[in-house]
Parts: C-alpha cells; sequence; structure tokens
C-alpha cells in the first residue's frame, strides 16, 4: 500500500522525538544519533510503501532496540491494511456469487492470522 507525504512526515516525527529521547536517556551515542539522523536524510524520504517503510523501521529496530516500539506499531497498522483488502476481495467474490474463490482466500487469510499468532 502507498503511503503519502503526510503519513511518512508523521512517522518520521515519531522517530526524531524517540531519537531524541533515546540520546538524552544515553540509549543512544551521539554517533548512532547521527547514524539515524543520516538514514532519515537519505534513506527515508523515498519511501513511497508502507512495506518499503517497515523493513526500514525493521533494520532500525534491529540495530537499535528502541526503534521497536514503532516497527510493531507499523507492523500492526500494516497487518489491518491487509485483512481490510481481503474482507474486501472476500465480499466482492460474494457478491459476484464465486463462493469456491471467497473460501480460498478466507482460508489464505487463516493460514496468515494463524502465522502472526
Amino acid at each position: 500500500m502507498q503511503i503519502d507525504d503526510a503519513y511518512r512526515e508523521k512517522v518520521g516525527k515519531r522517530i526524531a522525538l524517540l531519537t531524541a529521547d533515546a540520546l538524552d536517556a544515553k540509549k543512544l551515542t551521539i554517533d548512532e544519533y547521527n547514524a539515524v539522523a543520516d538514514a532519515m536524510l537519505h534513506e527515508f524520504p523515498s519511501l513511497q510503501t508502507h512495506d518499503a517503510l517497515l523493513e526500514f523501521l525493521d533494520h532500525l529496530a534491529q540495530v537499535w532496540p528502541v526503534f521497536s516500539p514503532i516497527h510493531d506499531d507499523e507492523k500492526n497498522v500494516r497487518l489491518h491494511e491487509v485483512e481490510s483488502e481481503k474482507a474486501k476481495e472476500i465480499e466482492t467474490l460474494m457478491k459476484s456469487q464465486q463462493v469456491d474463490k471467497a473460501i480460498e482466500v478466507m482460508d489464505t487469510q487463516s493460514q496468515t492470522d494463524q502465522s502472526h499468532a
């Protein structure tokens, strides 16, 4: 799913605030702060999809666990988006009387839900 500039800015502000708080709390060194700032300046602006955003946040969280809450929040947002897309697909298939295909989508969604539980 595409992300717009406003959404990217909202997430960027969260990252900036968390980065500053982590620096103040000595959870990040100045060199780590600079590395995050560099990534925010050079990589973050070009992110166009939620999946790309998640990949970026996953990298931050792996290198600096302080970013895990933002990553987890965005992962939950993306899972909700996928669930909504699947629900719309199932509804469309049911309306067009394609029950077998709708059941396949439901089974796929059920397997996805179980793997994230």
